[in-house]
């Protein structure tokens, strides 16, 4: 996303899509690149979890790791190197709320709640810096 043109025109056409068509980038054309690309990763992610150890699908085989994956992007702010320490932040609470409730006696719903919470800071925090911004214009 940040070192090749494509990336230089996903991130443009994310932004302000009638900007990227002024500049005369191919908009439509990078919407179904960027849908391909997205789609093909989730499905390389789909047969890697079927190839593994069990070969089968099973109806319940991810306990909410997606949106998981939402939270953690919204907390980086989609930012691609960020992901990875947010989703060691999101993966360590995830896995120590098991561990908790087994050796504490701690309900793991609690790590839900703490995970609501961050989302909520980072939230909270993101509308104060823009309320900021905008009372320096002025």
């Amino acid at each position: 996303l940040y070192r090749t043109p494509l990336g230089f025109e996903i991130r443009t056409i994310g932004s302000n899509r009638n900007a990227a068509r002024f500049a005369g980038m191919p908009v439509k054309r990078t919407i179904i690149i960027a849908m391909l690309l997205s789609g093909g990763s989730a499905g390389l992610g789909g047969a890697v979890e079927i190839a593994g150890l069990t070969g089968r699908l099973f109806a319940h085989i991810s306990p909410g790791y997606g949106f998981d994956g939402i939270a953690v992007s919204l907390i980086v702010n989609n930012n691609p190197l960020g992901t990875i320490f947010s989703g060691l932040l999101f993966g360590g609470l995830r896995a120590g709320s098991e561990i908790m409730q087994i050796s504490a006696g701690i309900p793991s719903v609690l790590i839900q709640i703490i995970q609501g919470m961050t989302i909520a800071f980072v939230i909270a925090f993101g509308v104060y810096n823009i309320l900021q911004t905008q009372q320096q214009k002025i």
